[in-house]
């Protein structure tokens, strides 16, 4: 009886003040200038020389990964994978498209064009970006032809 009588005088709590502490989600990892998750990369070399940058991109071990940018003005991007088994679904427009990386490899990617593409395997690129300042002034130097 008593415990009855006890839970009669005990006001109801008002769930709506109780605070539930609010969670962030957790931070995206960084990623590198091309999309790359940094910390899968074993080698993550960024450098410029005489208006263009140069990169050298590894990832040693097989991983998934899927790269997404924005398009932008920074010009296009040329590379030579050095070594074989690395693929990439490269999505774009209404399709998608299979690339296959062997040995020597030639890659092109436009920055102009929002960028999406899913990475498989492991891969090794020397990367060099080209932006519209440097083929202006190429195309200068050379006859004056806008290359860009």
């Amino acid at each position: 009886l008593r415990v009855k009588m006890l839970a009669r005088r005990t006001q109801p709590k008002d769930c709506s003040a109780m605070q539930v502490p609010l969670v962030a989600p957790p931070a995206a990892p960084p990623k590198d200038t091309l999309g790359c998750v940094s910390s899968l990369l074993s080698k993550d070399i960024e450098r410029s020389v005489g208006g263009l940058k140069l990169h050298r991109k590894c990832m040693r071990d097989e991983q998934f990964e899927r790269i997404e940018m924005a398009a932008s003005d920074r010009g296009f991007l040329i590379g030579v994978s050095l070594n074989g088994g690395h693929r990439r679904t490269i999505y774009g427009g209404a399709g998608k498209s299979e690339r296959r990386f062997q040995h020597n490899s030639i890659y092109i990617r436009d920055f102009s064009r929002n960028f999406r593409a899913d990475l498989y395997g492991k891969f090794d690129f020397v990367l060099v970006e080209l932006s519209h300042t440097y083929l202006d002034r190429l195309g200068r130097e050379h006859d004056g032809t806008e290359i860009g």
